[in-house]
Order: structure tokens, then C-alpha cells, then sequence
């Protein structure tokens, strides 16, 4: 995961393209949205925050957890900042009646994207991503096989196979964009009850347990 971070960071530098070429007046007028919509907009991003919650099933793996915390926080910085980067430059490029009709608003802005020696610099950045996507799920199919090893006392490679192959074959079930959209929005909604109910809630529970076996 590190190793892939520090391959894909200086994809942080084609933002330069959108925000040379964009309208910083489309920032304003600035906090003139209601609290609800506020929140509302930190629900939608919930999809993009997730992966974090694995920490609860690998943290007895690593090596010195406790002094590696400064770490996860630098890394949960910098995923913060680079979201915060993206989404000045997507605003600045699109108005925001644009943003309401542009499916892949940073794909689009690679199109602008101009080196001496690439013209289509939108197909380098795809591919890139593609490396981002590889380790989430390598991380999410072990977690996965992980717990139910934990849980049910069934064989890690046996649960994993089984994940792989409910995975492929549940991807033939969606072709259009709205599917996937409707996918993204489900995962989305179970996501933040997972952060914001269910971990609270397992926290609580442990936090209980501990006080009355310590009584």
C-alpha cells in the first residue's frame, strides 16, 4: 500500500492543468450552504473515506502498532489533502452546473492534460488507478476471508476463493453506469452506518464488558 502511494503521488501535479486554466470565482460565494447540506455532502463521501475500518481486523499484525500510530495518521493526512486537492481543482475547472451533468469530473480534467511526449494522458492516468484499486482489494478479500476464519473456524483459502468467485461472477450483473451508480450509493449508505453505528456501537459494548469483568 505504501509502495503504491508513493507511485501514484505525483498525480497530485496534474491538477496544475484545471486550476492554470480555471475560474477561481467559481468558488464563491463561499459558506453560503445550510448545516444539512453540509452534512449531507460528507454522507455522499463516504464511499471514498471507506478502507480505514480494516485497521480493526490487521492491527494485531503489525509490528510495534502503538508506535506506528503517527504513521496512520500521516497517511490519513495525506489522503485528506489529496482529496481537499482534487476537489479545489474540479471546482475551479467546472462550474457548478457542469458538475451536476460530468460523470468522471477528474477524468475529464486529464483531457486537458498536455506533455511533450503523451497527448492522451487521460489513458496513463486510468491505468495508474488501476494500481489503486488492486491493493484495496487484496486488503478487502483477506479481511474478509480473515474474519469468517475468525468467526465460523472455516479455512482462510477456502473463504477466500469463494469471495473471488462471488466477486467475478456478482461484477456480470452490472453493464450500465446507472447500476454501478446504484452499487457505489448501497455500499455508500452501509458504509456510514458501519463508521458512524456499528463500530460506536462495538466500542461501547467492549468498553461495558471490560468494566464489569474488572468489578
Amino acid at each position: 500500500m505504501c509502495i503504491v502511494f508513493f507511485i501514484l503521488v505525483w498525480l497530485i501535479i496534474t491538477h496544475y492543468f484545471p486550476i492554470r486554466d480555471g475560474e477561481l470565482t467559481n468558488l464563491l460565494p463561499i459558506a453560503n450552504h445550510s448545516w444539512k447540506e453540509y452534512l449531507t455532502g460528507t454522507k455522499s463521501m463516504t464511499l471514498s473515506l471507506l478502507g480505514f475500518e480494516y485497521l480493526l481486523i490487521y492491527y494485531p499484525f503489525i509490528k510495534k502498532a502503538k508506535e506506528s500510530q503517527k504513521w496512520a495518521h500521516f497517511g490519513n493526512m495525506s489522503t485528506v489533502l489529496i482529496y481537499l486537492i482534487t476537489a479545489f481543482s474540479t471546482t475551479v475547472f467546472f462550474s457548478s452546473k457542469q458538475l451536476q451533468t460530468v460523470v468522471w469530473p477528474t477524468l475529464s480534467e486529464w483531457k486537458i492534460v498536455k506533455f511533450p511526449f503523451v497527448e492522451r494522458f487521460e489513458y496513463i492516468g486510468i491505468t495508474f488507478f488501476g494500481l489503486i484499486i488492486v491493493p484495496n482489494l487484496a486488503l478487502a478479500f483477506w479481511g474478509f476471508s480473515r474474519v469468517i476464519k475468525r468467526t465460523c473456524h472455516i479455512k482462510q483459502t477456502y473463504m477466500l476463493w469463494v469471495g473471488l468467485i462471488t466477486a467475478f461472477v456478482a461484477t456480470l450483473f452490472f453493464e450500465t453506469r446507472e447500476e454501478v451508480d446504484k452499487l457505489n450509493t448501497f455500499v455508500s449508505e452501509v458504509g456510514f452506518y458501519l463508521i458512524y453505528g456499528y463500530i460506536p456501537f462495538l466500542f461501547f459494548i467492549v468498553f461495558i464488558r471490560k468494566k464489569v469483568w474488572e468489578k
